[in-house]
């Protein structure tokens, strides 16, 4: 469990969506339904204040940090993420925030959440034929207006 062990390789000493906050909707915001114990209410707020703090970045992009040195600096050249977002993930975290924020209510939740919905039907959505994107560059080119896909323009289950 050392985060700085070796067998981490290019992960060592990193953070992401997935290690900080996908394990809230993947079982933790069930583990806390099914036996209501205060640990795992304070987990869940624990995470999402993290999420909160740290994930925002639109100063430069309408799209959450999604990758993180140990020092919570972004990581923008880690393997095929680079400086690129993942639409869905900015959408499971304004969908979680405000589950979250039914079990502590908080500004901060609505705040971001509503940010990001706000956002992510202009950048991340098909206006044309329905649908959320899958990955987008996070930055914007010379003269580009709209965020260039990086594989693809199909959608995936989000």
């Amino acid at each position: 469990m050392d985060p700085l062990n070796e067998s981490l390789a290019r992960n060592q000493g990193t953070k992401n969506w997935n290690s900080v906050g996908d394990h809230a909707p993947t079982y933790l915001i069930n583990l806390w339904l099914a036996t209501e114990k205060p640990e795992y209410a304070d987990m869940l707020e624990y995470t999402f204040d993290t999420i909160e703090k740290r994930f925002p970045d639109y100063e430069n992009c309408p799209f959450v940090n999604e990758k993180f040195f140990e020092d919570w600096s972004p990581d923008q050249t880690w393997g095929w993420q680079q400086n690129r977002a993942v639409v869905g993930h900015n959408m499971k975290i304004a969908w979680n925030l405000m589950r979250m924020n039914s079990l502590k209510p908080k500004d901060s939740y609505v705040n971001l959440a509503k940010k990001i919905a706000d956002v992510m039907p202009a950048m991340g959505s098909d206006k044309q034929r329905g649908g959320w994107f899958d990955v987008v560059e996070r930055a914007l080119g010379e003269g580009e207006e709209i965020h260039r896909f990086v594989w693809h323009d199909r959608k995936v289950w989000w």
